[in-house]
């Protein structure tokens, strides 16, 4: 697979499973943004 670098935008259980599949993929999760700056801060940390 080709690598991208990857975003999502919310962090809820869809981007979830998808930051989980990119990491099992090798693939790089660039940024994520959320309305909540605290979820998406937490969310980079547990897969960033």
């Amino acid at each position: 697979m080709k690598n991208y670098n990857w975003a999502t935008l919310g962090c809820g259980v869809i981007a979830n499973e998808l930051a989980a599949a990119l990491k099992s993929r090798g693939q790089k999760l660039y940024s994520v943004a959320n309305r909540t700056h605290e979820k998406a801060v937490a969310f980079a940390e547990k897969y960033g």
